[in-house]
């Protein structure tokens, strides 16, 4: 984050209100979903529910969300009224959090390291 509390130009920002899209996207529970509706077809699936089964089909929602919300999030920062929405939305561009800038770090700091 120290390329942010230096930037000249302002153009790097946390964006807090795509975060709090790929928390919830992230923590929904994809496999109790997938075996409540694979029950009907495969007998003997509900019993995987708790199992070990369950955490990696978690696991792989979990890294595939992540991977196509990422894709999503660059296409629609090319949309002119999404790229807003989404510089408008961070804590780091207006409102009273600002940006956190290094007593002693500066851009040249920066340069020589």
């Amino acid at each position: 984050m120290r390329c942010s509390a230096v930037c000249p130009q302002n153009c790097i920002e946390a964006g807090h209100s795509w975060g709090v899209v790929v928390f919830l996207i992230t923590t929904i529970p994809f496999s109790i979903y997938l075996i409540s509706f694979l029950r009907g077809f495969i007998p003997g699936i509900a019993e995987l529910k708790d199992h070990w089964f369950s955490t990696v089909l978690n696991l792989l929602f979990f890294y595939l969300a992540i991977f196509i919300s990422y894709y999503i999030f660059y296409a629609l920062t090319k949309i002119p009224i999404f790229n807003w929405l989404f510089t408008h939305t961070t804590m780091t561009h207006f409102g009273f959090w600002g940006r956190y800038s290094e007593p002693d770090t500066e851009l040249k700091n920066l340069k020589d390291k």
